[in-house]
């Protein structure tokens, strides 16, 4: 019996595709809308998180009495940049605030009595972050602050904030000359307790 020719298996032809890769159209949508939010949630996690406060109290974290704060180097608003270590030898007075919170704008004309007839350094940190630079500067224009004694910076990123681990504005930390912390509040404070609070530190 004769053998039969083999019959050759042809693969069927390829079938060309008509749009886009499946895959790659759920990658781009893992990264617009999945991918996108978990960036997006992660940046709000890592944002600051600062509200204003009318109670006087003790801060819950951040440098405690006795200890030496973290330095930090800020842009000044409307003066060159300031770093906490320049003051090193004048008692100081630093004071976080924002142009939202009315306890802060009311302690500044009695910051302003305080201060006068010495050294003190009053570094009023503005959390610019939750601001903005144009809202601290007409928050202030009731107030004649002297350049010499108040020092107004900007903490546009939060990184102060995160270093002082502040929760509320005002807050408020008295150094000593030597750079220690001598005591630290949240909220307005009142006359007696300022006034007190300075006597420690000059």
């Amino acid at each position: 019996m004769a053998d039969q020719p083999r019959q050759r298996r042809l693969n069927p032809p390829a079938r060309k595709r008509t749009g886009p890769n499946p895959w790659i159209v759920l990658l781009v949508i893992f990264l617009a809308v999945g991918g996108g939010g978990t960036v997006v949630a992660l940046m709000l996690q890592n944002r600051p998180q600062v509200g204003v406060t009318t109670t006087v109290a003790r801060p819950a974290a951040g440098p405690q009495p006795g200890t030496q704060p973290p330095n930090f180097r800020l842009p000044g608003l409307g003066m060159e940049d300031r770093e906490l270590a320049e003051f090193r030898g004048r008692p100081v007075l630093i004071v976080f605030w924002n142009s939202q919170c009315q306890p802060c704008l009311d302690m500044f004309p009695r910051l302003q009595v305080a201060a006068q007839g010495g050294d003190l350094a009053i570094v009023a940190i503005h959390t610019t972050f939750q601001d903005a630079p144009d809202q601290a500067s007409t928050a202030l224009q009731p107030y004649n602050l002297p350049q010499q004694q108040f020092y107004i910076l900007r903490d546009d990123t939060g990184s102060a904030v995160r270093q002082y681990e502040v929760r509320v504005v005002p807050t408020s930390y008295f150094l000593k000359r030597n750079g220690t912390v001598s005591e630290a509040w949240t909220g307005p404070l009142p006359d007696d307790v300022l006034n007190a609070a300075l006597a420690q530190i000059r």
